[in-house]
């Protein structure tokens, strides 16, 4: 398991060079004409609120279900989510493993931010007005945090809650790909936090599985 955790952490570190070399331009460029029919160029500073609701005034009627499907991968869901799994670890005698998963969960979130502060992708554009304008907004967002949570929390329910399994995989499948349709990462981004999100998911795999018999 250490090789496999190793193996995500060597792939997440190629991708980050790729990304900032210009490796993924042309796929991510090609999602932007052809899977995001929402896609602004104009961009918003980040709020409080942008960060705890899963949209606002601005956005149409039918981004509403789509990114309500992805809102469970949000910083404030995922931590309640993340917590109730975590004291059901602790409160069976599994505390190594509880405490894997925090870690894991902050560590992601630490990852997103300095991921987004460091690595810089080649400019993207859209047609917008009959002209090609910048979308500055996805100069810095690789990886995508929604992805790194989404991921760890699927794991972790699978493993909490063996019976929901065939809902956690459909939902963060389905994730990854809304991610993308609502314009809210790229192809790479989500690629990036999938990897990541790997190398950080199966150290506590492994804990949670020496330390706590799962209950079938």
């Amino acid at each position: 398991m250490r090789r496999i955790a190793l193996l995500f952490a060597a792939a997440f570190a190629g991708v980050c060079a790729a990304v900032s070399l210009g490796g993924f331009t042309r796929l991510d460029q090609w999602s932007l004409d052809h899977v995001m029919p929402w896609l602004s160029p104009v961009s918003h500073p980040s709020t409080i609120a942008s960060i705890m609701l899963p949209f606002d005034s601005r956005t149409r009627g039918v981004e509403i279900p789509l990114r309500l499907w992805t809102y469970p991968a949000s910083v404030p869901v995922s931590a309640l989510v993340l917590g109730l799994c975590v004291t059901l670890l602790w409160r069976r005698g599994a505390r190594v493993a509880a405490a894997a998963w925090a870690t894991a969960w902050v560590a992601s979130n630490a990852a997103e931010v300095g991921g987004k502060h460091y690595i810089h992708r080649s400019a993207l554009h859209v047609l917008w007005h009959g002209r090609s304008a910048h979308v500055v907004g996805f100069d810095d967002s690789f990886p995508s945090g929604h992805t790194l949570r989404a991921l760890l929390l699927a794991v972790l329910l699978v493993l909490v809650w063996p019976h929901a399994r065939t809902a956690a995989v459909a939902w963060v499948a389905v994730t990854f790909a809304l991610l993308v349709v609502t314009n809210a990462h790229t192809p790479s981004d989500v690629l990036g936090g999938v990897l990541l999100a790997g190398a950080l998911a199966v150290p506590a795999v492994c804990l949670t599985r020496g330390a706590w018999r799962v209950p079938e």
